[in-house]
C-alpha cells in the first residue's frame, strides 16, 4: 500500500436533536421512500426523512397544507384526514388512521415513524410565539500524501413560532482554494396564516405537478413501487441544507384562499456563483395556480427562463406550460400531467394509476411520453438515470408486506449509440421479505436489466439477513452482480447496544474487476453524513462505528474504517485507505 489516507473530523457542535442511524430508522426511510435500499436515495431526500424521524408531524395539530408540504400525504389524503377529524375528533392510533378514507394498513405502517398522534383537544395549545434557535457547526482535517487539508461547514436557523424564520449555511470542502466558504446558502420566510400568505426570500424549493415542468433537486432512482412513481408535489417550500446546491435562489410567494392556491416565484440561476454584478442577467419566473377539492386537485404551471435582459437583447431559451391533475375515488389514485415546450414545439405527457389489491397490497401502472427535443432543464424524470426527453416508457408495479415487484420498458427514439437504430431497455425487479420470526429478518432481491446497446444484460442479486438476540444484532449481506464481468461482495456485522451506547463492527470482502460491475454499500456514519462508497477492485475492508450518549445534552460518535487491496498487483494496484472520524453533538 503506497498511500494511506487519514481523515479526522475534529469538532462538531450541534444544537439540534441528532438523528441516530439505527436499523429501524433505515428501514423506515426505505419503506417511506419506496426504494430498495438506502443506496438508492439522494442525500437530500435522506436528510429530509431523517429530520422527519426526529421531529414527527403532529397530524392532529397541523393543517392539511402542512401535511402535504411534509411530502408524506397526497392532497386527497390530507383533506380526507381533515374531514375525519372535523366529524369524529382527533385520530389517536394507527388502527384508527387505517380506517380513514384514503389510508390503508400498509400505508399507515410506512407513515408511523414519521407522524405523531399527539392530541391537544380540550387542552391549551403551546404558545406559537416562541423563539427557537438551531445551529450546526462542523470542522474536519484530512492528512494525505499531498499534505494536510481541512473542511468546515456551519448552519444556523432562528424562528419565531410559525410566523418568521431565517437560516444561513456556509461550507468549505476538501481541495478548495483559500479559506473562504465555497458554498453559501440562505433563506428567510414569513408566514401570515390569518390571510393564507407565505413569503420566501433566498434559497427555496419549487416542485409542481408530476415534475414535467418544474421539480428542482432530488428525483427517485427508479420505478420500484406504485408509491415511488406517483409524486406528491409540495409546491414552494423553504430549504435548509449544508450545500444548498439543488435549491433555487430568489423570491417566492404563495397565497391560499378557500380551495384555491396561487404560487409565484422569481429565481436567479447562478446568482450565488456569479455574484450581484450579474443580477438580472438570467432569471426564471414561474407561476402555479391550483384548485384543491375533496377528492383531488387540478393545477396549471408556467415557467419562462430569460437571458440577456441587461444587454438589451432578451432571449428565452426555455418556456413551458403544463396542466396536471390527481384524484382519488374509492381508493383508486389517478394522476396525469401534460406539458408543452413553447421553444421546441413539443408535448410531453405522463399518466398513471395505483389501487389497492387485497388486504395490504397495492398495484400501479405508469406511462410516460418524453419526445426527443423536449427541453428538460428544470424537469425531473421518473427514473434518475434518464431525463424528461427522448424516452417512451411503461411500467407496472406492486407492493405488499411480503415485498414488491416492478416491470419497466423504455424506448428511445433517438439512438444513444451511433449507428444503432433499435434502442430499447427493459428492467424487472423482485424483492421478497418473508416473515421468518420476530428476531430473524430476511430480505431477498434480484434486479435484471436488458438493453439493446453496450453490455446487454445486468443482473444484481442480493440477500440480507439479520438476527436480534437481546442487546446483540448480527447482520450479513451477500451481493452478486453480473454485467461486464462478475462483481462479488459480502460482509458480516456485529452490533451491541444499550440505553447510552451502541457499537457496530463490520468486516467485508469484494472482488469487482470492472467499473460497470461496481457495488454500492451504505456505511454507518455520524448523523448528517451520507456515506455510500462504490466498491471496485479486489480487497477487504473493516469498519467500526460507535455512538455514545455521555450526558443528557451530549453525544459522541466515532467511525474508523480501513480498505486494502492485497489481491491486486502491477498496473492495477490500488492504494489502501484508512479513515477516522469523531463527532460531538450537543442538544440545547
Amino acid at each position: 500500500m503506497k498511500r494511506v489516507i487519514f481523515v479526522v473530523i475534529a469538532t462538531v457542535m450541534t444544537f439540534l436533536p441528532c438523528v441516530a442511524q439505527t436499523d429501524d430508522d433505515m428501514r423506515a426511510i426505505v419503506q417511506a421512500a419506496g426504494v430498495n435500499g438506502i443506496e438508492e436515495l439522494d442525500e437530500y431526500e435522506l436528510e429530509r426523512l431523517a429530520l422527519l424521524l426526529e421531529n414527527p408531524v403532529r397530524i392532529n395539530v397541523v393543517g392539511a397544507g402542512k401535511l402535504v408540504y411534509a411530502g408524506l400525504l397526497t392532497r386527497y389524503q390530507a383533506a380526507s384526514l381533515d374531514d375525519y377529524r372535523s366529524r369524529h375528533g382527533d385520530v389517536l392510533s394507527a388502527a384508527e388512521l387505517a380506517v380513514v378514507d384514503g389510508f390503508t394498513p400498509s400505508l399507515v405502517e410506512a407513515l408511523r415513524p414519521f407522524i405523531s398522534f399527539d392530541s391537544f383537544r380540550g387542552v391549551s395549545l403551546p404558545s406559537s410565539g416562541k423563539m427557537k434557535y438551531e445551529a450546526v457547526m462542523r470542522s474536519s482535517l484530512r492528512v494525505a500524501g499531498a499534505g494536510p487539508d481541512y473542511a468546515y461547514s456551519a448552519k444556523f436557523r432562528a424562528g419565531y413560532g410559525e410566523y418568521l424564520s431565517g437560516n444561513i449555511s456556509l461550507s468549505r470542502g476538501y481541495g478548495a482554494s483559500g479559506a473562504s466558504p465555497e458554498i453559501r446558502s440562505f433563506g428567510v420566510s414569513a408566514n401570515f396564516p390569518e390571510v393564507g400568505l407565505e413569503l420566501l426570500l433566498g434559497d427555496f424549493n419549487a416542485r409542481f405537478g408530476q415534475g414535467l415542468v418544474m421539480w428542482n433537486g432530488m428525483s427517485m432512482s427508479g420505478v420500484v413501487s406504485p408509491s415511488s412513481v406517483r409524486r406528491n408535489a409540495p409546491g414552494l417550500s423553504s430549504t435548509w441544507s449544508f450545500s444548498g446546491s439543488s435549491a433555487l435562489t430568489g423570491a417566492a410567494a404563495k397565497w391560499r384562499c378557500g380551495h384555491w392556491e396561487a404560487s409565484a416565484a422569481l429565481a436567479l440561476p447562478g446568482l450565488k456563483d456569479a455574484g450581484l454584478r450579474d443580477l438580472g442577467t438570467v432569471c426564471l419566473p414561474m407561476i402555479n395556480l391550483a384548485w384543491y377539492g375533496r377528492c383531488g386537485q387540478v393545477a396549471v404551471t408556467h415557467i419562462a427562463e430569460m437571458d440577456g435582459m441587461r444587454a438589451g437583447s432578451l432571449h428565452i431559451p426555455d418556456m413551458k406550460t403544463s396542466a396536471d391533475m390527481q384524484i382519488c375515488i374509492r381508493g383508486i389514485n389517478v394522476y396525469a400531467e401534460t406539458a408543452y415546450d413553447w421553444v421546441n414545439g413539443r408535448f410531453a405527457t405522463l399518466a398513471g394509476s395505483d389501487w389497492g389489491a387485497g388486504e395490504s397490497g397495492r398495484l400501479g401502472v405508469h406511462l410516460r411520453y418524453y419526445p426527443a427535443g423536449y427541453l428538460s432543464s428544470w424537469s425531473a424524470a421518473v427514473r434518475s438515470s434518464s431525463k424528461c426527453s427522448n424516452e417512451y416508457g411503461i411500467s407496472f408495479s406492486g407492493e405488499s408486506r411480503k415485498g414488491l415487484f416492478s416491470l419497466d420498458a423504455a424506448y428511445y427514439p433517438v439512438p444513444k449509440v451511433k449507428d444503432n437504430t433499435s434502442i430499447l431497455q427493459m428492467k424487472a425487479q423482485i424483492r421478497w421479505t418473508p416473515s421468518v420470526g420476530e428476531r430473524l429478518k430476511l430480505d431477498l432481491r434480484i434486479v435484471e436489466r436488458w438493453r439493446s446497446w453496450g453490455t446487454a444484460f445486468r443482473t444484481d442479486a442480493r440477500a440480507d439477513v439479520s438476527l436480534d438476540i437481546g442487546r446483540w444484532t448480527f447482520a450479513s449481506r451477500a451481493n452478486v452482480l453480473k454485467c461486464s464481468g462478475y462483481g462479488l461482495l459480502m460482509y458480516l456485522e456485529e452490533s451491541w447496544r444499550n440505553e447510552s451506547l451502541s457499537v457496530h463492527v463490520r468486516q467485508g470482502a469484494f472482488r469487482i474487476d470492472h467499473w460497470e460491475d461496481r457495488i454500492y454499500v451504505y456505511e454507518r456514519d455520524a448523523p448528517g453524513s451520507f456515506n455510500v462508497p462504490a466498491f471496485y477492485g479486489r480487497g477487504l475492508w473493516a469498519s467500526l462505528y460507535a455512538g455514545w450518549r455521555f450526558w443528557s445534552l451530549g453525544r459522541m460518535y466515532l467511525r474508523m474504517s480501513y480498505v486494502t487491496y492485497p489481491f491486486m498487483d502491477g498496473e492495477s494496484e490500488k492504494p489502501g485507505k484508512a479513515e477516522l472520524r469523531v463527532q460531538f453533538a450537543f442538544s440545547l
